[in-house]
């Protein structure tokens, strides 16, 4: 994905030997489905005079998760995206849009381009191969490899000609989340249910923290699954109607439940209906909030 290709690219800038192992028949990953990306002070944001400021975007982030996330994380995460875009844009990235994500949102922070997440991974791929990164396709990685003293030496992957070893001074884990495992799911998340949409890859099965455990990694919020809220799984049409404010959320109970205005904050309305009877929810909308739509 784009975390892979991003560490193989600057690896292989700075003078390594890389080795990309990619579990499926191509690259992309989750990134490869995604709209944009946040980044504070970048080129793009002061080539358009958006003020994005790195202390206030951390004090807002800390703030919204009632500073139970690891400051020094998010700290390095705002500090380093705008050199990022920097990066980005030399290898020939285009960032054409920087809307509000958020009604409420003073901060234009999302980066979006044409093609959105496929293209980010199309200026990556181009990248690592001019760079020499050698990709190997339907190598899953299986086991990091360990001395006595517990050092990473190397990983045990499982192709289609077999088991293959490789040895490497620095192993980089990119492997994405857990979302298509759902024993992992139901172990770490109480709140998920039989009924819950995974929206990603199915290949993420959590390899990488399963291969990080065994060789002694400590873990922190593996129970935080980001929920959407309700979904539709027929006409993609329909779905847009989940996303307006002007239509009016019931649940089971045919009880409205809260402010529709928060919708376009995507954890909020996860998280209000994750709390519904059923995690149910039904949209009210009429002709006119139809037609709008489909105009």
């Amino acid at each position: 994905g784009g975390a892979g290709l991003a560490a193989a690219a600057q690896a292989a800038e700075r003078g390594a030997e890389v080795i990309v192992l990619e579990k499926r028949r191509a690259v992309g990953g989750n990134t490869a489905m995604a709209h944009g990306f946040f980044a504070a002070e970048s080129p793009a944001q002061k080539r358009r005079m958006i003020d994005a400021p790195r202390d206030e975007l951390f004090k807002l982030a800390m703030d919204y998760h009632h500073w139970t996330i690891n400051p020094r994380l998010v700290r390095a995460y705002i500090d380093k995206s705008g050199d990022t875009v920097r990066w980005l844009e030399e290898k020939g990235l285009n960032i054409e849009f920087m809307p509000a994500v958020n009604p409420g949102y003073f901060f234009r922070t999302f980066h979006l381009t044409m093609g959105a997440g496929r293209t980010v991974i199309k200026v990556l791929a181009k990248s690592c191969e001019e760079l020499g990164v050698k990709v190997l396709y339907r190598s899953a990685a299986k086991k990091l490899l360990a001395d006595s003293k517990r050092r990473v030496t190397g990983v045990l992957a499982t192709t289609e000609d077999g088991e293959l070893g490789v040895e490497a001074k620095s192993v980089i884990i990119t492997t994405g989340g857990y979302g298509g495992n759902k024993r992992l799911l139901k172990k770490h998340c109480p709140n998920f249910s039989e009924d819950t949409t995974y929206v990603g890859l199915k290949e993420l099965t959590g390899d990488g923290l399963r291969m990080a455990i065994e060789v002694g990694a400590a873990t922190e919020g593996l129970g935080l699954p980001h929920y959407w809220g309700h979904r539709f799984s027929g006409s993609y049409l329909v779905n847009l109607v989940n996303q307006r404010p002007e239509a009016i959320w019931v649940n089971k109970n045919g009880e409205r439940y809260f402010d529709e205005g928060i919708l376009f904050d995507m954890g909020l309305r996860g998280n209000v209906i994750d709390r519904q009877p059923g995690k149910v929810s039904y949209t009210l909308f009429d002709e006119q909030i139809k037609q709008n739509l489909l105009k």
